[in-house]
């Protein structure tokens, strides 16, 4: 498409990065927005605006993403979020998302600006994104476990590791530098996390590219059996039992509903194996509410405010696991 290979950067030099992230104000109108999307892409894309129509916003937690028809044909366009400059690698979600179209699992990416986070991809046509609901029917369940598989076991390797107990420092070192020092209840409960590290390294931690945020939002499903996964801003190599953990928290599955989506992903596994993976998924549980909690307080700090509550929620979980365990 010839609009998307005489992308024009130019408007960056004026703006930069800093334009692309502050683009958009909370209390805007839907159809200010549509002006500023259709204004953009027109530049980028040096298309004119006649064509550009059918803007429509769609979900996501980090950025604010549009889908756009250019020319008749429909495209995803990806506004970075406030803050995602600080705590996303931009090169490491490109190279990974790479690896994802390659195994089928993602939509073409047309464009993707490393520096500012600005992406165009061609949309999925015919998509159902699934939700919390969805996502506990169990041809859904099976769908989301073929898609994790086809990634952990593809031997392919992400440009980077994820470690969550060093990300869970790192978080917390951000929401320091604006906060001060954090609560002692705090520190008392993240001390109870960073000991299950233990845990996890006698359980046996083998490496394999995962996605990390697989909430149900991040499966696409076409017809009734084709499964996308979308969104690597957060994708490293790490232990797939993580994934499958994030899945069972995320959707809030039932006991049975995870002992579908296990037999679906291992298609077969002994009792002692099925052990240690339950025990891993309890634990990764309560890791990754520590993880996005701090992850939460770090952006909401830094003025996402609508994500304080979100911690909340995330850390109140984590006390209540760690009780329970």
């Amino acid at each position: 498409m010839k609009t998307l290979e005489t992308m024009d950067k130019s408007y960056y030099k004026q703006g930069d990065k800093q334009t692309l992230v502050n683009i958009f104000k909370d209390d805007e109108t839907h159809e200010t927005q549509e002006m500023k999307v259709k204004s953009w892409v027109s530049k980028l894309l040096k298309a004119d605006e006649k064509y550009i129509c059918n803007i429509e916003r769609l979900g996501g937690r980090t950025n604010k993403s549009f889908k756009v028809t250019v020319h008749n044909e429909d495209f995803v366009v990806r506004f970075p979020g406030k803050g995602t400059d600080e705590f996303i690698d931009r090169n490491n979600e490109k190279y990974n998302a790479q690896i994802a179209y390659d195994l089928g699992l993602d939509s073409e990416t047309m464009y993707f600006d490393s520096k500012t986070g600005f992406k165009i991809c061609r949309y999925i046509k015919g998509a159902e994104t699934l939700n919390k609901g969805s996502g506990k029917e169990i041809d859904n369940i099976r769908l989301m476990a073929e898609g994790l598989r086809t990634l952990h076991c593809s031997r392919k390797v992400f440009k980077s590791d994820f470690n969550p107990f060093k990300s869970i420092n790192f978080y917390e070192r951000a929401l320091e530098e604006v906060i001060g020092e954090v609560s002692q209840e705090y520190k008392k409960v993240k001390a109870q996390c960073m000991a299950l590290e233990t845990k996890l390294k006698r359980l046996g931690i083998h490496k394999v590219p995962c996605h990390i945020d697989p909430l149900p939002e991040n499966f696409i499903k076409v017809g009734q059996d084709r499964i996308y996964v979308i969104d690597w801003e957060y994708s490293g190599n790490y232990d797939a039992v993580w994934d499958l953990a994030a899945v069972c928290l995320e959707c809030n599955f039932t006991k049975v509903e995870e002992e579908e989506l296990l037999k679906s992903y291992f298609k077969g596994i002994n009792i002692e194996e099925e052990k240690a993976i339950c025990e891993k998924i309890s634990i990764y549980k309560i890791v990754q509410d520590m993880f996005w909690c701090t992850w939460a307080a770090a952006k909401a700090a830094r003025g996402d405010d609508y994500l304080i509550e979100y911690s909340k929620f995330k850390f109140e979980r984590v006390q209540k696991m760690l009780k329970e365990k």
